[in-house]
């Protein structure tokens, strides 16, 4: 059945003889809808996208903030090497969907949200790439450094916030478009992700606030003397006494004159 329609009276001039390119259902009531098959490229966009930004993305952050303490250059290759190759994934995901589409309007949430993100994430690597090296002005080289770090974790933060809105906007936008239950259950089980990632990085944070406090106490009261250690300078122990107490044999010999 057809959805192009006259409103003109029936006639050999206005009836349909093509087939007409949108096919649609007829309810019982009457009433016609519309209905798209499901696009299998944007299936595959939108699970590039969450292993870009549910997956590598945050992995990468996670090693550089909780991993520094054992080995921070390590964890800086880490952290490196998780956000690019993220944002490469990011960048094939938006390929996928530009060239199932044909075009590229921003009109949703969803694209808005994904060049935000997609926008920050790049400035990231830009930001690698201009980061200062080590020089002889020292000045200079920590004002720089100082400066690109606030830079790169703000806008780090709202990229991941941008991302993280993108995929639960383009999750229910394909619920809605599609009616599925399938669509509904993803949406569901990327929020329950999202809520496990928060409770592992809460975890995480009182680890470390654990350890700093530790290490207050340990180190912080290190330059003061206890009660107990002040008497041990001034009273020597036993064990000191006892060598020093050791008899010590002397050899004697005669003169001759």
């Amino acid at each position: 059945m057809g959805s192009r329609w006259s409103e003109d009276r029936l006639s050999w001039g206005n009836m349909h003889f093509l087939a007409s390119d949108r096919p649609v259902e007829v309810l019982l009531l009457g009433g016609v809808v519309l209905t798209e098959n499901f696009r299998p490229i944007l299936a595959i966009h939108g699970l590039l996208m969450f292993v870009s930004w549910g997956l590598l993305i945050p992995s990468g952050i996670l090693l550089k903030r909780y991993l520094k303490f054992l080995d921070y250059h390590k964890a800086y290759k880490m952290h490196a090497y998780f956000e690019c190759l993220g944002i490469v994934v990011s960048l094939i995901g938006v390929l996928f969907a530009a060239a199932e589409l044909h075009n590229f309007v921003i009109s949703s949430w969803h694209v808005k949200f994904g060049v935000i993100g997609m926008v920050l994430g790049l400035l990231q690597l830009i930001n690698l790439c201009v980061r200062p090296k080590r020089g002889v002005n020292v000045d200079t080289f920590l004002k720089k450094r100082i400066l690109l770090t606030y830079f790169h974790v703000i806008t780090g933060r709202c990229a991941v916030g941008a991302g993280v809105i993108a995929l639960l906007s383009g999750m229910y936008g394909l619920g809605q478009k599609y009616d599925s239950e399938v669509a509904e259950r993803l949406t569901w089980g990327l929020v329950i992700w999202f809520m496990i990632v928060a409770c592992v990085v809460i975890y995480l944070e009182y680890l470390v606030l654990k350890r700093r406090r530790w290490e207050l106490n340990t180190f912080g009261n290190s330059w003061f003397l206890e009660e107990d250690d002040a008497v041990d300078l001034l009273q020597p122990s036993e064990e000191v006494n006892k060598s020093e107490s050791v008899r010590e044999e002397v050899q004697l010999e005669s003169m001759n004159r």
